[in-house]
């Protein structure tokens, strides 16, 4: 069974990109560090290429007693707001059924391994198993290309809001779970359709 697996996965990555739906997914936290910081909020929307589904997106404020710090200067998430929030054991669940409703479902992020560490944290706590979909990052992707193409990274910049802007994107509110979701989700399809015209590209190309 084994090489029926590989040929699967292989398979897999051998659809045009367009043929998946992606999750795109952004955190709010009280910090940087998941060992001991918090996730506060957590959205998604979904991408179908061309569209972003934002019918279907969703945004929930976790419900914690965690130290706030100098972040609610950030993020404008006060103690009140998150008194008010869900528990983040229901967000996760909401998320893993957002997440498996459809078949070739990635998730997408910018800057993934932030906040995969968080979510992989969380799901340790809370004794459930976590077993992420295939995951595109825009960052790493946008590095990628500027390294290509012989640019300074550093020159350049890699934040949402200075990779959008290549794009010719506009400005959005920035620190918002949300509104950087859907940020996320322009910025990818932004980049899909400008470095992918001349020729199909499959998922292989974003992994």
């Amino acid at each position: 069974m084994q090489w029926l697996k590989r040929w699967l996965s292989g398979n897999q990555h051998s659809m045009l990109w367009q043929q998946y739906r992606y999750l795109a997914i952004d955190l709010e936290l009280s910090g940087l560090d998941h060992r001991n910081d918090e996730i506060l909020s957590l959205a998604w929307v979904p991408v179908e290429p061309p569209g972003i589904l934002l019918n279907q997106k969703q945004h929930f404020i976790i419900r914690t007693n965690a130290r706030l710090g100098q972040s609610p200067a950030i993020h404008g998430l006060t103690r009140e707001h998150l008194e008010q929030g869900v528990e983040l054991a229901q967000a996760l669940s909401w998320l893993t059924k957002a997440t498996e409703a459809y078949a070739n479902t990635l998730w997408l992020f910018h800057h993934a391994p932030l906040d995969l560490a968080f979510l992989r944290e969380a799901h340790k706590t809370l004794g459930r198993p976590f077993a992420p979909p295939k995951v595109v990052d825009t960052l790493a992707l946008e590095h990628k290309t500027l390294k290509r193409r012989g640019k300074s990274v550093e020159m350049e910049g890699l934040s949402l809001e200075k990779c959008r802007a290549r794009y010719e994107l506009g400005t959005h509110p920035a620190h918002n779970a949300l509104e950087d979701a859907i940020a996320t989700a322009e910025l990818f399809l932004a980049y899909c359709y400008r470095n992918f015209r001349d020729q199909p590209h499959t998922l292989s190309s974003l992994l």
